[in-house]
């Protein structure tokens, strides 16, 4: 089964690169500035500019190009609904000169349909880089001091941050779960290739059920190791980042800067400059 190999997106490598050293703090407002910059412009060259960053990014992180890429794979089905759902729904000039029930090929729609389907995927890339350069405990510190704020309004940042890590370290878990039962079932002369549509959901319903008490099982021991360690709910989790950034972090906020004022400049003025 190729699921645990496709998904990177939750992974860690830790591969010593100058953007694992990056303070998890900056990396996060790096990423949350990146999305909010991808959603902003549509143009194809600043979308261009986007991914050319991004493989700037793997390439001084030190990871393998095509690990990243290969976890697209299980997203494709998304990347596809979106730009099909675009193509047949904006209005605007249509490609044929007949329109087939409500659906209406324009070229409008196959535009927005390419640029949003492009934009998810630069959110997935970015957000993996994320992952695969962050440990998750570090990542939970890292979102533990952006939402400490929040206290005064009454937010569990503590309950929050640990959550975040604790998921963090369960989607490899879960994946591997997901590929051992399924081996199993294999094992017992089970085919999951063969049949029509409702033959393959009796197929799979037994390893979702299995899949679901496993987690159940798996969730209520790591609830009773947390409280025999003593965290409870409202416990405060001291999280040891504190200080500045580091050169960096910095570094990293400012180059991301630079790169999201050009992108801006090339998606609002492009057409005038």
């Amino acid at each position: 089964m190729r699921l645990q190999r496709d998904i990177t997106l939750g992974y860690y490598m830790p591969m010593g690169s100058t953007v694992h050293r990056v303070d998890a703090r900056a990396k996060i407002i790096a990423l949350i500035a990146l999305i909010i910059t991808i959603f902003l412009v549509r143009e194809i060259t600043a979308l261009a500019m986007m991914f050319f960053f991004s493989i700037w990014i793997v390439r001084q992180s030190r990871l393998p190009l095509r690990y990243i890429l290969r976890g697209m794979r299980p997203f494709i089905w998304l990347f596809l609904f979106i730009f099909f759902m675009h193509f047949i729904v904006v209005p605007g000039r249509p490609i044929f000169p007949f329109r087939i029930g409500f659906m209406r090929m324009t070229y409008e729609g196959l535009r927005e349909g390419a640029s949003i389907s492009v934009q998810v995927a630069l959110c997935i890339i970015f957000s993996s880089i994320l992952t695969l350069t962050t440990s998750p405990t570090e990542l939970a510190k890292g979102i533990f001091w952006l939402l400490s704020p929040l206290r005064i309004f009454r937010v569990p940042v503590d309950d929050v941050a640990i959550m975040v890590m604790m998921s963090m370290r369960y989607v490899p878990l879960f994946l591997h779960e997901v590929e051992r039962v399924t081996r199993a079932h294999r094992a017992r002369g089970v085919c999951f290739d063969e049949g029509g549509f409702l033959k393959r959901a009796k197929m799979v319903l037994p390893i979702v059920v299995q899949l679901l008490a496993n987690s159940l099982r798996r969730a209520h021991g790591i609830g009773d190791a947390l409280a025999a360690r003593g965290y409870g709910e409202g416990t405060r989790w001291p999280p040891r980042n504190g200080g500045g950034l580091g050169w960096e972090g910095y570094l990293s906020l400012a180059t991301t800067g630079g790169v999201i004022s050009a992108v801006l400049a090339f998606g609002f003025f492009g057409g005038s400059l």
